[in-house]
């Protein structure tokens, strides 16, 4: 997989590596359920909520990347997806 960076910030960098590693499409959380991530990131039948304290997840809304980061231990709960803190993003 080819990707490149977008550097935000230092967490950004393309050299660092993360326990998770998912190419999607990123979209906004709306109303949802379960209620928790600031976004969603679906490709390949699976969605995974995403959350970041470090970089503005808005930036990436309807495009096509790579996220890293780390899962959130206690989720998924009320039936959504797993929680994913962002720590960097790819663009495709």
């Amino acid at each position: 997989m080819s990707t490149l960076s977008c550097n935000n910030n230092n967490a950004n960098s393309p050299d660092r590596k993360f326990p998770f590693e998912y190419e999607g499409l990123v979209e906004k959380t709306e109303f949802t359920t379960y209620m928790y991530g600031s976004h969603t990131i679906t490709g390949n039948n699976r969605k995974y909520a995403l959350q970041s304290t470090n970089l503005n997840l808005d930036h990436y809304n309807s495009k096509r990347v790579v996220v890293k980061g780390l899962k959130i231990e206690g989720y998924p709960v009320d039936d959504g997806p797993e929680l994913i803190d962002v720590k960097a993003v790819d663009r495709k």
